[in-house]
C-alpha cells in the first residue's frame, strides 16, 4: 500500500510562475527550520495526465494521485471541460514513507481548464521540469488530429492511452496503428490494455519452459481464446494474439466472415475468438498443435489462472497462478517503469489492426 504522510495544498488562478512560487513555499514549509530535513524532494520524472471532463471521476484521479506518489516527480493533471472556464489549479506536495522512515516528495498540480483544454498544452510546457523523462497519459479517445493532443505527445518521451476508454475501439486502435508506424522511432506508445496483458503473456510464455513443450509451439495448428461480451475486450483479444503471431513470426492468412486464420513457417494456424457473455477482459487461452494442448482458464471465484499442459507420452501437468486484477493505478506505475518504446506491443498492435482492417464488425 502507497502511504501517503501528508500533502499540503492551494487553489487559486493559474499563473505559471505563481504556481513555482507556490511550490517553492509550499517547499520551504515541509522542510521546517531543523538542520535534517524530513523530507526529500523528488524529481525523476514529469506525468502529464490529460483527462477530458467525462472522465474525471474520483476513481481516475485517485489512480493518478497514488501513481505519482510511487514514482515521485511532478505530476501535472489536466482535466479539460468544454465551457469557458478560465484556467484553475491545485497545487501540493504528496509524499510517501522512503528507506530509513525519510518522506520522499513530488508535486502534484491539478488545472482544470474550458475551451476543450486548449490552453493546456502551454501552460503544462511551461511546469515541465527539464532534463528528466516525460510521461503523458491521454485518458479516452485520442483525437490525431487535434493540436491539443500533438502538442502534449511532442513533449512527450512516452504515451500511455487505454483503449478500453475509447468509444470506437476498431476504428481508433487502426488509427493508432497508422500513427505509431508514421511516427516510430520519435513516439513511444503504449496501452493499458496492453498492461492488462502482461499476466496472461507471462503465464503463456511459462508453458513453453518444459524442454518437451518447446518444439509444440512451432507445431500449433489452433487457438482458442474466450473473452468477455465487450468489443474492447475483443481488442485485448486481437492484442494477444498480436502477441502471439509477432513472436511465432505468423502472417494473416485470411480475415474476414468470422474467420482468421495463421501461416506460420510450415503451419497454418486456424485462430477462434469467442465472446463470453457477462465476462470481462481474457477468460481462457486454448493453444493445440496435433498431439499437444496448453489451457489456461482464469477462474474468478478464487483470481487465479489454472495452466493445464497435455503432453505426448506425459502425464498431465496442472499449475496455479494467483491471478488478480490490477487497479488502474498499479497499471500506470507499471508502465511509469519504463521508458523506452515497447516493441512487442508495436508489432502486436500492428497485427492487431490488421486483423481489425480486414474483419467488419457489426
Amino acid at each position: 500500500m502507497t502511504d501517503l504522510s501528508f500533502t499540503q495544498d492551494e487553489t487559486y488562478v493559474v499563473q505559471p510562475r505563481e504556481i513555482e512560487s507556490l511550490l517553492k513555499r509550499l517547499w520551504n514549509e515541509a522542510n521546517g527550520e531543523g538542520e535534517e530535513s524530513p523530507v526529500m524532494q523528488v524529481r525523476t520524472q514529469n506525468l502529464l495526465a490529460f483527462i477530458p471532463s467525462a472522465f474525471s471521476n474520483a476513481e481516475t484521479l485517485r489512480a493518478i494521485d497514488a501513481a505519482s506518489v510511487q514514482h515521485p516527480g511532478r505530476t501535472i493533471t489536466m482535466i479539460a471541460t468544454d465551457d469557458e472556464q478560465a484556467p484553475v489549479a491545485n497545487v501540493a506536495i504528496a509524499c510517501r514513507i522512503g528507506s530509513g522512515g525519510k518522506q520522499l516528495c513530488g508535486e502534484q498540480i491539478a488545472i482544470t481548464c474550458g475551451y476543450g483544454g486548449e490552453p493546456l498544452p502551454s501552460i503544462a510546457a511551461s511546469l515541465t521540469v527539464p532534463g528528466v523523462p516525460v510521461f503523458l497519459w491521454w485518458h479516452g479517445d485520442p483525437p490525431f488530429t487535434s493540436q491539443v493532443f500533438d502538442s502534449l505527445v511532442e513533449t512527450a518521451d512516452r504515451v500511455i492511452l487505454d483503449s478500453r476508454s475509447w468509444n470506437a475501439p476498431f476504428e481508433t486502435l487502426k488509427e493508432l496503428a497508422q500513427h505509431s508506424a508514421k511516427h516510430a522511432p520519435h513516439i513511444a506508445y503504449t496501452d493499458l490494455h496492453w498492461t492488462r496483458l502482461t499476466p496472461w503473456r507471462r503465464q503463456t510464455a511459462q508453458c513453453f519452459d518444459l524442454p518437451d513443450a518447446l518444439p509444440q509451439l512451432y507445431r500449433l495448428r489452433q487457438v482458442t481464446i474466450e473473452h468477455g461480451s465487450d468489443d474492447h475486450d475483443y481488442v485485448e483479444a486481437l492484442l494477444f494474439v498480436g502477441w502471439l503471431a509477432s513472436g511465432l513470426n505468423w502472417k494473416i492468412g485470411q480475415s474476414g466472415n468470422g474467420r482468421l486464420t495463421m501461416r506460420g513457417q510450415n503451419t497454418t494456424v486456424a485462430i477462434d475468438l469467442r465472446r463470453r457473455e457477462h465476462s470481462d477482459g481474457l477468460q481462457a487461452v486454448t493453444l493445440s498443435s496435433a498431439d499437444a494442448e496448453f489451457k489456461l482458464s482464469y477462474v474468478p471465484e478464487t483470481e487465479c489462472v489454472r495452466t493445464e499442459i497435455t503432453l505426448p507420452g506425459a502425464m498431465p501437468i496442472e499449475r496455479v497462478a494467483r491471478f488478480k486484477a490490477q487497479p488502474l493505478e498499479a497499471m500506470i506505475s507499471e508502465e511509469l517503469n519504463m521508458l523506452d518504446r515497447d516493441r512487442h506491443f508495436e508489432r502486436a498492435l500492428q497485427i492487431a489492426a490488421e486483423i481489425v482492417g480486414g474483419e467488419p464488425r457489426t
